[in-house]
């Protein structure tokens, strides 16, 4: 028995060298080599935010999700910052023009304005989703210079009144 644990202790350094490591670029399906953020959900796909599109690598390719608002033919947003995946499995966007909910299984985006100044001309840029201790469904919003707002997360909306007590 000793000597089997042995073995595999001398071995174990040998079998991690032996991961296969490769490159993805634009020549393997990446939109673009400007990466902002990589994310790895727990169904094990690996989320791509750039600044051209989002999209998921699976193992084995890169999967691209609509950009265009249907009702408007415009794009929702030009840029993402990151994509963020809560205790939920649901999946949040960050981008330069706000913040959005992301249906994966109805590849559907909900945008969440967080300011009565946000419209559909004009976004925040979000940087960061912020969980809170002892309370999944509520995350602070960090924005770029416009302030920190309280999202509740069964509702999808700001919490006005907790965003002015930040």
């Amino acid at each position: 028995m000793t000597k089997r644990l042995l073995l595999l202790l001398l071995l174990w350094p040998l079998m991690a060298i032996a991961q296969d490591n490769r490159l993805y670029t634009t020549q393997h399906g990446l939109a673009t080599s400007n990466i902002n953020s990589l994310t790895l959900d727990s169904h094990g796909l690996l989320w791509v935010a750039s600044n051209a599109q989002l999209a998921f690598f699976d193992g084995a390719g890169f999967h691209y999700l609509p950009n265009i608002n249907t009702a408007t033919g415009q794009p929702y947003y030009t840029l993402v910052n990151r994509i963020y995946e809560d205790k939920d499995n649901h999946y949040w966007l960050l981008t330069n023009f706000g913040l959005y909910y992301y249906d994966a299984l109805l590849n559907h985006h909900e945008r969440i304005l967080v300011d009565l100044n946000e419209n559909e001309q004009h976004g925040y840029s979000i940087t960061q989703l912020i969980d809170l201790p002892g309370n999944p469904r509520e995350k602070i919003v960090v924005t770029s210079g416009y302030g920190l707002y309280y999202l509740n997360c069964e509702t999808n909306k700001i919490n006005t009144a907790k965003s002015e007590a930040l």
